[in-house]
């Protein structure tokens, strides 16, 4: 992590816990774009597992894909 976050149970949705600067951990699925974000799911390797948006994420292997905005009516 960038900065030390609110991790969240559903993307978008209420802090169940919070994860300290530099935190590790894996991304589990897709993304999901929430309250204009993009929201990723994380296993950490340690505490609080949960939701995070991609701003505050550092990618230290792998790649990131964004995925393409929801059409409204959708």
């Amino acid at each position: 992590l960038k900065s030390s976050q609110e991790v969240r149970k559903t993307a978008g949705g209420a802090s169940q816990g919070t994860q300290s600067k530099g935190a590790k951990g894996t991304v589990i699925g897709s993304p999901s774009s929430q309250d204009g974000g993009v929201w990723w799911n994380i296993d950490f390797d340690s505490g609080t597992d949960g939701w995070l948006k991609e701003t505050y994420l550092s990618v230290t292997s792998g790649t990131v894909s964004t995925p393409a905005p929801k059409k409204k009516g959708n």
